[in-house]
């Protein structure tokens, strides 16, 4: 007999730990999922950045000109600075170590008490 619910379960008899409704009720595309996509979809932006700023594709020539009076090279490098610019914001928003900020909140108390 297998279950597939806590409610089977609770109907069975079955005495179940704290932990079972969250073993119980996962679904696919979850909060470790999700976490997953970012940080993979994170790293290959960053790869991307990095090989899209190998820009040896516009170092021999300044046409055309972009707007009229911007080389090609010097707006790429435009372009990417403000790519680049977001990328770092993502990465700030979705990949920031808050457990990092939480460890030294938690140590400053401790530290005021000392003095």
């Amino acid at each position: 007999m297998v279950l597939n619910s806590v409610a089977q379960c609770e109907r069975g008899g079955i005495e179940l730990p704290d932990y079972a409704h969250t073993i119980f009720n996962r679904q696919p595309g979850g909060p470790a999922t999700k976490t997953k996509m970012k940080r993979t979809l994170l790293i290959v932006a960053v790869i991307a950045l990095y090989v899209l700023h190998q820009d040896f594709w516009f170092w021999r020539t300044a046409h055309p000109l972009v707007f009229g009076f911007i080389p090609i090279g010097l707006f790429y490098q435009g372009c990417y600075s403000v790519a680049a610019a977001l990328l770092m914001w993502l990465l700030v928003k979705f990949a920031w170590p808050a457990h990092l900020e939480r460890e030294i909140e938690q140590t400053k108390p401790e530290e005021d008490v000392a003095q």
